[in-house]
């Protein structure tokens, strides 16, 4: 059994031996290097139910087993750490194996301290209580609102953007809330989640609850007051329906990723109804179109991920496709990222774009749907999911920027000028030649 203290550097073999005078001394031998340091140990982590070691990195205790070592032996350094030392365990012999760390301590004080330790939870600061809200998932959605409703064609103002962006951004911040006060233990058990704010202890529930309900009403609030009903309803149902249903889904049912392209699809239906007449989502077959375009990327985006992601996904028990039907996860994903064409082309067909955005379009998805037809034929081996993951983060901005400039009217006012330039010196010329003819 080999002890992974680093993916580049896997150890060997474990040694333990007691100072006579100190604390105990681990030696890790490795292929390359010897990396001696001083920790003590004697404690348990609740969780994990390994014993806790401590070490100094960066001028910080933290627990051994939880923080990689990327240091080089001559900068790194390791002591005792004084939260989790015990008075006992430097007089006594310790035989620190591979076998033994996954052995539980007896030891009734230690235990007790560890658990003061990692229930000791912060004031949650600002940028902590940011980081609930996942600041870069709500900014990708509040970008794909504002180009619903750049891309539009009924006039807009830049009131109602900011509006309908601000209020956007705050009900994100709430969803994600509540997403991740429903999971923290699941969380810890992921590489890809387990330094979130609950996670960590950095905030606590009450805190993260109260942020959850502050941020949902105002933006709600925002988005009823300075957009239209219509949009505040929609903000409503997609914290509910990803908070509510698509978060219990996960631990169920594969159905989950539906649900939760249902949520990725109704932000474009808010943009599109805060500048409709009457706030109708039906006024222009294009809103329905975006938001199909949204709801169709979001499966050879999230699936590639999953795939990346699957033995965590497994850890935490969570029902993905990746995990319980990996051949239906690429075959979702490659259905999809073509769906994708034809939904573009819609925007021609209805007259929202000009029909250049053909050309763009379909270079920028027949790019993607390659990276998909690679990803389902080699099941996701050798980086083709994680190729597919960051082409589809290219392709929907792309997209979304390719429909705002090849908008219908959009460029009138340049060839206007010129039309009006020629119809001038036409008349110009007809003018002189009447006077040539008078004269």
């Amino acid at each position: 059994m080999a002890l992974r203290i680093n993916r580049a550097r896997s150890i060997q073999s474990l040694a333990s031996r007691i100072d006579a005078n100190g604390p105990p001394i681990v030696i890790l031998n490795t292929r390359r290097w010897n990396l001696s340091c001083s920790v003590s140990f004697g404690n348990v982590c609740l969780d994990c139910r390994r014993r806790l070691f401590t070490q100094t990195i960066r001028g910080k205790r933290v627990p051994f087993f939880q923080r990689n070592l990327t240091s080089t032996p001559n900068s790194l350094t390791a002591t005792p750490g004084r939260d989790f030392e015990d008075s006992a365990s430097a007089s006594r012999t310790i035989v620190a194996s591979v076998d033994e760390i996954s052995q539980p301590a007896a030891v009734v004080s230690d235990a007790k301290r560890v658990r003061k330790f990692r229930t000791k939870s912060k004031g949650g600061t600002l940028s902590t209580l940011l980081e609930l809200g996942k600041p870069r998932l709500s900014a990708l959605i509040v970008l794909s609102t504002m180009s619903t409703y750049a891309i539009s064609p009924f006039p807009g103002s830049l009131p109602t953007l900011l509006f309908l962006a601000s209020g956007t951004y705050l009900c994100c911040n709430s969803a994600n809330t509540f997403n991740m006060m429903a999971e923290p233990h699941y969380d810890g058990l992921m590489s890809r989640t387990r330094n979130r704010p609950l996670v960590r202890k950095a905030v606590t529930q009450t805190q993260a609850a109260i942020f959850g309900i502050l941020t949902g009403v105002s933006g709600l609030s925002i988005l009823a007051i300075g957009v239209n009903p219509t949009v505040a309803i929609l903000g409503a149902s997609n914290i509910i329906l990803y908070a509510a249903i698509y978060t219990p889904l996960k631990r169920t049912t594969i159905l989950n990723t539906w649900v939760g392209a249902v949520v990725g699809g109704i932000p474009p239906l808010m943009g599109w109804a805060a500048c409709s007449p009457e706030a109708s989502l039906l006024s222009h077959p294009g809103g329905l179109l975006l938001a199909g375009l949204l709801y169709a990327w979001q499966f050879p985006h999230f699936n590639s991920l999953a795939y990346t992601m699957r033995n965590d996904y497994a850890r935490a028990g969570y029902k993905m496709m990746s995990v319980t039907h990996p051949d239906l996860n690429a075959r979702v994903a490659l259905r999809y990222s073509i769906a994708i064409v034809p939904l573009c082309w819609g925007l021609v067909a209805c007259g929202l774009v000009d029909q250049w955005y053909l050309l763009d379009s379909t270079i920028v998805n027949g790019w993607v749907v390659w990276r998909a037809w690679q990803f389902w034929k080699d099941g996701g081996e050798g980086g083709r999911a994680r190729k597919l993951f960051f082409a589809g983060l290219i392709q929907l901005p792309a997209v979304l920027v390719l429909a705002m400039l090849h908008k219908v009217g959009l460029w009138d006012w340049i060839w206007e000028t010129e039309d009006e330039d020629v119809d001038n010196a036409g008349k110009s010329k007809e003018e002189a030649f009447d006077d040539m003819k008078v004269a």
